[in-house]
């Protein structure tokens, strides 16, 4: 990941640069539901993402965010054939709980 900023206030400007590589948050889903209706077919999914990334208080470029994340959505409906030619119609619906982690800077 390469970010590059800058800000100007008035006379004032500051440029920023920083990098960052590795794995970032992992997001699972402990718990994922689908069923149909004849071609209407609903589902619900609950996903979870955890602070696994790398994260540094202060630098501009993270692979991860520090905090949990839980995603309970609601994918559905969904409405769709077998034909050859297949068309979808869906309305997605999504919660999104974020929890702070509190690390302490400079733990590794």
């Amino acid at each position: 990941m390469d970010v590059k900023g800058s800000v100007q206030l008035g006379p004032l400007s500051r440029n920023a640069h920083d990098t960052a590589s590795g794995i970032s948050d992992i997001e699972f889903f402990p718990l994922m539901l689908v069923w149909n209706a004849g071609d209407l077919k609903w589902g619900t999914n609950f996903g979870i993402y955890a602070p696994t990334g790398g994260f540094i208080t202060g630098k501009l470029a993270n692979t991860g965010k520090d905090y949990w994340t839980f995603e309970p959505g609601l994918p559905g409906p969904s409405t769709g054939s077998a034909e050859p030619v297949r068309r979808r119609a869906t309305v997605p619906l999504a919660l999104i709980l974020v929890f702070n982690n509190y690390s302490i800077e400079g733990q590794t």
